[in-house]
């Protein structure tokens, strides 16, 4: 097939009748190239059809349920509702008047600056740390309809790919992952739980119970999560002491720079930890490790009440 002076070839997917559009003259056969899909559907045509009508149906959103591996399908205006809802908590989020990465990436120079100078981190870990083109991350949340309750609450999430924080929170989650294994009470999953109770023998002077602390992440004051890091951080050697306290001083970096966007607004969270970050799950478990250490099986109740 001829255009515009060059040869382009024709290439025709999920289609019956191309060959009679080439036997008609409207292509010339060499040029044709077929591709027969053999891919076997679950879903009748017409429900393929009414998917791809759905999702092109801006007044709903369609979102992975918080728990049970469910969709859920909801109206748009709901949802913001939804969103809302969780960021109108003056306590742990602020709204900026502008995007701040700019500002904030010059403060993220200044701590690998010194970082380098010292020795502390290699130039392609300074390169890999402070990202040429950083995104600005965004909200979400995951519906959590396991709830059952009215207004539908949510779970908040900070999607952070190619952020300004994303590689560091990679390269302290490499640092932190080791002590929240080493942690006494330490699951890794449900099957882990069942594979360590298999066996156990309770009469009836046992109970079996569970606590939970609710909106954890967003929860955690920083002095609290960043002494509970620095506690499991003192078990390294003696050499490691001024990685430690980069290590330190990047985590409350991540800390206090969690800016994102949502609906065309900036904000900021002013406390706790975003889930979405690669270290938030070894920080919030170190911040829980070390409460059940030094009170729960320690003496520290005072500094905590």
């Amino acid at each position: 097939m001829r255009a515009r002076g060059k040869d382009v070839p024709v290439f025709v997917e999920n289609l019956s009748h191309p060959l009679m559009l080439a036997i008609e003259g409207a292509y010339n056969p060499d040029d044709v190239i077929f591709y027969w899909d053999n891919t076997a559907y679950n879903l009748t045509n017409v429900e393929r059809e009414a998917l791809e009508a759905l999702k092109g149906n801006d007044q709903v959103i369609i979102k992975a349920s918080d728990k049970g591996g469910n969709l859920v399908i909801m109206d748009h205006k709901v949802y913001r509702e939804m969103c809302y809802n969780i960021l109108q908590d003056r306590s742990t989020y602020e709204i900026l008047c502008s995007d701040p990465t700019g500002a904030y990436k010059t403060e993220l120079k200044e701590v690998l600056d010194e970082a380098l100078t010292n020795g502390l981190v290699s130039r392609s870990e300074f390169d890999f740390l402070l990202p040429k083109f950083p995104l600005q991350a965004t909200f979400y949340t995951l519906p959590k309809i396991h709830k059952g309750v009215t207004p539908l609450k949510g779970r908040p999430i900070v999607s952070g790919v190619d952020s300004l924080t994303q590689n560091c929170g990679l390269y302290l989650e490499e640092i932190l992952r080791p002590f929240v294994i080493a942690i006494p009470s330490y699951l890794r999953d449900t099957t882990d739980l069942l594979q360590k109770l298999e066996g156990l023998q309770l009469d009836g002077s046992f109970l079996l119970g569970s606590i939970d602390v609710e909106a954890l992440y967003s929860s955690i004051p920083h002095e609290v999560g960043l002494r509970g890091v620095n506690y499991f951080l003192q078990q390294r050697s003696v050499a490691c002491r001024e990685h430690n306290n980069f290590v330190m001083s990047l985590l409350k970096y991540i800390l206090t720079h969690n800016a994102f966007k949502f609906d065309g607004k900036y904000y900021h969270q002013l406390r706790g930890t975003a889930m979405g970050c690669p270290c938030a799950p070894s920080y919030a478990n170190l911040s829980l490790g070390w409460w059940e250490e030094t009170v729960v099986f320690g003496d520290e109740k005072k500094w905590w009440n």
